[in-house]
């Protein structure tokens, strides 16, 4: 899943203009917790943080959905928290822009609630407004 490799940047505080160090803290934590509910290998993330996405790791999938619940974007049961998901796309994105993303993006789902989180980051990192994320 190439399209995992949005949350290793999101997982890169220092690429994250914008944000506050407190911000930058609470996704550094993020990631920490993730690994450690999915049980991926640090390098594992590492890893794909570099362009190596070991594509059909579930471990892997269920990262991204940890961290997208993180990040509130998506939540335990499956949903997706439009409303959110809004308020984390850059403030110079047009309104019809963000509207096309978040509508294309929130219906998707996958075969489990972590490819479906995995499905979400997907769509959104094809969207290339979420520098902010």
């Amino acid at each position: 899943m190439k399209v995992l490799i949005v949350i290793f940047a999101l997982c890169v505080a220092g690429s994250l203009g914008g944000l506050t160090d407190e911000q930058k803290a609470k996704l550094k934590s993020y990631k920490q917790a993730c690994i450690a509910e999915s049980g991926v290998e640090p390098s594992v993330v590492e890893n794909a943080k570099q362009g190596q996405i070991a594509e059909d790791d579930d471990k892997l999938a269920c990262f991204a959905a940890c961290y997208l619940r993180h990040i509130g974007v998506y939540d335990a049961e499956g949903n997706v928290h439009e409303d959110v998901f809004r308020a984390k796309l850059p403030a110079d994105v047009p309104k019809a822009k963000a509207d096309e993303v978040v509508n294309k993006c929130s219906g998707l789902t996958g075969s489990t609630l972590c490819r479906t989180g995995a499905k979400l980051l997907k769509c959104m990192m094809e969207s290339r407004i979420l520098a902010v994320l």
